[in-house]
């Protein structure tokens, strides 16, 4: 049995007939089309069920919806006719075929059972694998004929080629935080030799974020896919990647952001499909007649997704041994530097009675790690000693080994994993996340300080996901700006981040149990409170020392009113236009009082 859907809009009166090359569907002749039914709950949907059991041997049924009308019957405008696979071996049930909208013909068929049918799982061949599929609505197969996508044209590969058994236990709507979460029930249990990982950005919700979260949710994604390649191997199984792809919603910078995280990817040492390249517009969308809707690819997409795997990737072998630590660079003092592949971390040894300093120029440690580490990049951490891991693989930044010391450094980039942190901002320089209920860390990847203050809209905002209260430094409480105060709006205080460094800060207190004083300077230029800023004062003095020059009256009015309003938002705006004064920590702008 055949659905047969459309969507039209009509007028009273009007309805819908089909007809089509077969004589269930009337041999093309109108008076013997099947008419279609609507209702109050599904219209502008129209359907009809046709029985095809009879319409012999071919591939192929051609057909066209007709509007019928009091005044005779006008014929879909189209440059052709629709087109459905014909196939009477299959399973019975009921498929149903989206036409779309009346009028607008797919490049490609989509059909499905009304009723869900697993995917058949093909017999494991003699010296065959199991290959589990673990994926989003693209790798179940959505919007391709019947489900079969590419893991299911794969699973047929792969079976003919080296005998594996494919399972595919992918799911609508995946994101690395569901997959994580359902990797012991789903994946473990399989036993599988093999695991392909097959997730997007569109899940995480790259599309429809605003632009100040489009760097988390790149950075939650990729670390997500890397906690679960870790989670692969951990089961002695191995992992390979599929690459993100397009989105009908995204825009120039979501496709840069595409690339950047497909490139990303190729250095990771995981085997990665790549799909990017065969279904890219140019511009982040489909390309042309490659997708059923916005976020799917159709029949067509699916089968270039097949065509860009390179099946000798799943050729039977034993999974690798990943050693304990690699030896990147050593010399004859005693300065050793290792490489963790399973933690990806550095370790570096110095048992010589010399200081070393590592340095970006340091061609021959440079040298090493570029071509024996496959370092993520970003900010490693031993302790409160911070370093830098650049695109390359390298070392960017200057470090101070002492003699006769040792110092492990993890890359921060797992926090980002939905199961250690949760991101509350994040753009591509300054990240704010939070690990447990109690501890934040704020993670600075440029080579200038950070002036965090509560007129950062975007952070302000973000921490209204943290507990309000009191956050210092625990290795530091007494430190001047490492104090962090949040409110019930959020970010309430100033708190500088160094150059390349992270700030962990753990709560201490509720703000009510934290006294303050105000300080309120007058005269020219905030000079009083420039002075207490450079003689090392935690602020705020707020927002008072976010300006340069304050005007008087503005001073008068707050305490006239008692200074009702001064955290309020809605009452601080700034002036974009007016740049007046740069500090090595970035643009300050004007403070205009509504």
């Amino acid at each position: 049995m055949y659905r047969f859907l459309v969507r039209a809009n009509t007028q009273m009166g009007e309805s819908l007939a089909l007809v089509g090359n077969v004589s269930a569907l009337g041999m093309w002749e109108p008076r013997r089309a099947v008419v279609l039914q609507t209702d109050g709950g599904r219209y502008p949907q129209w359907w009809v069920d046709v029985d095809l059991s009879g319409v012999g041997d071919r591939e192929h049924i051609a057909y066209r919806y007709l509007r019928l009308s009091p005044g005779g019957q006008d014929w879909e405008p189209l440059p052709g006719d629709r087109t459905v696979p014909f196939d009477p071996s299959l399973p019975e049930g009921t498929i149903a075929v989206d036409g779309g909208w009346w009028g607008e013909v797919q490049p490609e068929p989509v059909g499905y059972y009304l009723e869900p049918m697993p995917h058949p799982v093909l017999p494991l061949g003699p010296g065959g694998q199991r290959v589990v599929v673990l994926g989003s609505s693209v790798a179940w197969g959505c919007n391709a004929w019947l489900l079969r996508g590419w893991a299911w044209h794969l699973s047929q590969v792969l079976q003919e080629r080296f005998g594996h058994q494919v399972i595919n236990v992918s799911a609508l709507g995946m994101n690395v935080a569901g997959a994580i979460a359902r990797f012991a029930e789903v994946v473990v249990p399989l036993n599988p030799d093999q695991v392909i990982i097959s997730l997007s950005l569109g899940n995480e919700g790259l599309a429809h974020c605003p632009p100040h979260q489009r760097r988390a949710v790149q950075r939650r994604f990729e670390s997500g896919l890397l906690q679960l390649a870790s989670m692969v191997e951990a089961i002695g199984a191995r992992p390979l990647l599929g690459s993100v792809y397009p989105h009908g919603h995204y825009t120039a910078e979501h496709q840069w952001l595409l690339w950047d995280t497909h490139q990303r990817m190729q250095r990771w040492g995981i085997p990665l499909l790549d799909w990017l390249s065969v279904l890219d517009s140019g511009q982040g969308t489909w390309g042309t007649g490659l997708s059923a809707d916005e976020g799917h690819p159709n029949n067509r997409g699916h089968r270039l997704m097949l065509a860009a795997i390179d099946v000798s990737l799943f050729a039977p072998k034993p999974p690798a041994a990943v050693p304990e630590e690699v030896v990147v660079f050593r010399d004859h003092e005693g300065f050793q530097v290792f490489f963790n592949p399973r933690e990806r971390a550095l370790r570096l040894v110095n048992d010589s009675p010399y200081a070393y300093t590592v340095t970006p120029s340091w061609e021959a440690l440079q040298l090493g790690l570029q071509q024996r580490a496959a370092l993520m990049p970003g900010i490693y951490r031993s302790g409160t000693t911070s370093l830098v891991v650049n695109e390359q693989g390298g070392i960017s930044s200057a470090l101070a080994v002492p003699p006769h010391s040792q110092q492990l450094f993890h890359s921060l980039f797992a926090l980002f994993a939905p199961s250690q942190g949760e991101v509350l901002f994040y753009d591509g320089n300054l990240g704010v996340v939070r690990e447990g209920e109690h501890t934040l860390h704020l993670l600075n990847e440029t080579e200038h300080e950070y002036n965090v203050h509560p007129m950062w809209r975007e952070v302000r905002a973000a921490l209204k996901g943290a507990i309000a209260g009191v956050y210092d430094d625990p290795h530091d409480p007494e430190a001047p700006f490492q104090t962090l105060l949040n409110g019930a709006q959020g970010l309430e205080s100033r708190v500088r981040v160094a150059a390349h460094s992270v700030l962990t800060l753990q709560y201490r207190c509720p703000l009510s149990d934290w006294h303050r004083v105000a300080l309120l300077p007058l005269g020219d230029r905030c000079a009083a409170r420039m002075l207490l800023y450079k003689l090392g004062y935690d602020g705020p003095a707020y927002p008072l020392d976010l300006t340069r020059s304050t005007l008087l009256s503005d001073v008068s009015d707050m305490i006239a009113h008692d200074f009702i309003g001064m955290w309020d938002p809605a009452l601080l705006r700034y002036s974009p236009g007016d740049r007046d004064f740069i500090t090595p920590s970035g643009p300050v702008y004007p403070l205009v009082m509504n």
